[in-house]
């Protein structure tokens, strides 16, 4: 049932949400499968969509010079956006790419937009996905900006262990901003400490 974790999701989030406004947005919602290595969105696009993960991961990231920089994770039970163009409505500058099979619901602009004219709680619900979107990213810049590798490396797998099984090791090493010979040595001091 694709629409089951996302109605929970959103009862949860704002429990005045009533059945009338889930039952509007599920009629409008659609379900889509990404398969791993398929590109949500590419730079140049205008997003149109916020996307519910039901199943899957997905990473965003930029492509300077041939080379890739990851800057997020995101899976099941969360929020995919190339955000700034979806709420801009200006062309995306990044990438958001299926990490594996993927299964998602998604909901047009102009559908929030007549959501949020007609019901006031869903109001609300938009503005708690877009503070979850602005904390991440925050967070993340703060990650970037105060934390060593090291530790940006310890919180990562602390805080989602299931990344290190679900990610790739040149990824994971470019999300925490070190070449892949970097993150090994970081792995091995890890581990030694562990023992």
């Amino acid at each position: 049932m694709p629409f089951t974790q996302i109605k929970k999701y959103y009862f949860d989030l704002v429990p005045s949400l009533t059945e009338e406004i889930w039952i509007e947005m599920k009629q409008k919602a659609i379900v889509q499968h990404y398969k791993k290595g398929e590109n949500y969105i590419t730079p140049g696009e205008q997003e149109q969509f916020v996307t519910f993960i039901n199943k899957g991961g997905f990473r965003y990231f930029l492509l300077m010079d041939d080379k890739e920089f990851v800057c997020e994770f995101t899976f099941e039970n969360n929020y995919i956006s190339e955000y700034q163009s979806f709420l801009k409505r200006k062309p995306a500058k990044m990438f958001i790419q299926a990490l594996e099979d993927s299964e998602v619901v998604k909901l047009h602009y102009d559908d929030v937009q007549a959501c949020y004219e007609r019901y006031p709680p869903f109001q609300k619900f938009g503005r708690l996905v877009a503070e979850k979107f602005l904390i991440d990213h925050i967070e993340r810049l703060n990650s970037l900006l105060f934390s060593s590798p090291e530790d940006r490396y310890n919180q990562l797998i602390t805080n989602n262990p299931q990344l290190l099984q679900r990610i790739p090791q040149y990824m994971i090493a470019s999300f925490i901003g070190i070449t892949p010979e970097a993150l090994s040595r970081i792995r091995k001091r890890s581990v030694v400490s562990l023992i």
